[in-house]
């Protein structure tokens, strides 16, 4: 599973990414302080999950998830607030994922 992660703030992003790599053992786990720079990874890259930072430092964070959506329809997203909070969001989604 090939995982992004994308957060304005670099502390709260590598507080992120260790939290997915913790829950997903074994998935590739890819973190971006810089929207733009996620983009050309998914234009390169297949992604099956995108997980954004909707904070008030990202404000456009649901503009770019339509962008990867249609670079990559079947890629899921989820977006978050807070990096203490993504590990137990991202724990229920794998969950319920069939």
């Amino acid at each position: 599973m090939r995982i992004i992660v994308v957060d304005g703030d670099k502390n709260a992003l590598a507080g992120s990414v260790s939290s997915v790599r913790e829950t997903v053992p074994g998935a590739s786990v890819t973190g971006f302080d810089i929207h733009e720079e996620a983009l050309e990874y998914c234009r390169n890259s297949l992604v099956d999950v995108a997980i954004l930072n909707i904070g008030p430092a990202d404000k456009d964070g649901i503009g770019y998830a339509k962008k990867i959506r249609a670079l990559l329809p079947s890629c899921n997203v989820i977006f978050y607030r807070g990096q203490p909070r993504v590990r137990r969001v991202f724990s229920a989604r794998v969950r319920l994922r069939p």
